[in-house]
């Protein structure tokens, strides 16, 4: 069985960046697993700190409402649709997407929260913050899977799930996300990609790809300079926000893209809004 807990110390920064060949030391909320596990829950930690390479989070304030709202929309579309969605079905999708069992025993009403780190010093980086309503139904779905994804309790009914790596990097920030979400916390389902730690660590391989695509292609000088100032108003955003927005009539998606405020790409938008 993989569920279980950790032991707690002081945030700690690296001493080197992580590789995927080398697990990360404690960062951010500095979890230490330990093996095996104590059962007790962990305390929720008051001043813990996003992971260093933080590289996306999602957030859906109430799994139970985004499921209602969606079967409704999905019986204007064809009346009976709805039926096939429940919020069970969704939190046991969870566990698969993480590389584990179908989970049970998660609480549909309380927030998930979702973490993924980078995948260049992290070969499996995802973590995923959710309120448990039955912990053995939980711990029985969780065992007999891969021993790479563990969980980590809470206190509050709050779990955390991923690989050992991951966890050590940020599952009490995660935790804290679910058990008090903070002000300000999304109310529709949305996911925010930090760009400026994207770039800041693969911006020069974007910029490499880029430069050969337009090589192999032979593109003229003209439109090879338009993709090179393309690519450079790319690498000047700092983040991407993608919100959800489901109802009984109508669903749709809303994109925010936020740049740095002296890039090209914010005159631009600057410019459009006189």
């Amino acid at each position: 069985m993989k569920a279980g807990t950790a032991a707690c110390g002081g945030a700690s920064p690296p001493s080197s960046k992580p590789t995927a060949a080398t697990p990360p030391p404690a960062t951010g909320d500095g979890v230490a697993l330990t093996q095996p596990a104590p059962t007790a829950a962990l305390p929720i930690p008051t001043d813990a700190t996003a992971p260093a390479d933080l590289m996306a989070r999602g957030f859906v304030a109430s799994p139970a409402r985004l499921i209602t709202d969606a079967a409704a929309f999905a019986n204007t579309v064809m009346p009976g649709m709805g039926a096939q969605l429940s919020p069970d079905l969704l939190l046991a999708m969870i566990g698969p997407a993480l590389g584990t069992q179908p989970l049970a025993g998660l609480d549909a009403s309380r927030p998930v929260a979702l973490a993924v780190l980078d995948p260049g010093a992290y070969p499996q980086p995802m973590l995923l913050a959710a309120g448990v309503t039955d912990r053995a139904a939980f711990d029985a779905a969780m065992d007999g899977g891969p021993s790479t994804v563990r969980a980590i309790h809470f206190a509050g009914g709050v779990v955390v799930i991923g690989p050992d790596a991951a966890l050590t990097a940020g599952a009490g920030w995660l935790a804290a996300q679910v058990a008090a979400p903070p002000t300000g916390a999304p109310t529709a389902p949305t996911l925010t990609v930090h760009l400026d730690q994207v770039w800041a660590r693969h911006g020069d391989r974007v910029r490499e790809a880029m430069r050969g695509a337009g090589q192999a292609a032979m593109l003229d000088k003209l439109t090879s300079e338009i993709t090179t100032s393309m690519v450079d108003g790319l690498l000047n955003t700092r983040e991407l926000v993608v919100t959800l927005d489901v109802g009984a009539t109508e669903a749709s998606a809303t994109a925010t893209v936020r740049a740095a405020p002296d890039s090209g790409v914010a005159r631009f938008a600057a410019a459009q809004h006189p």
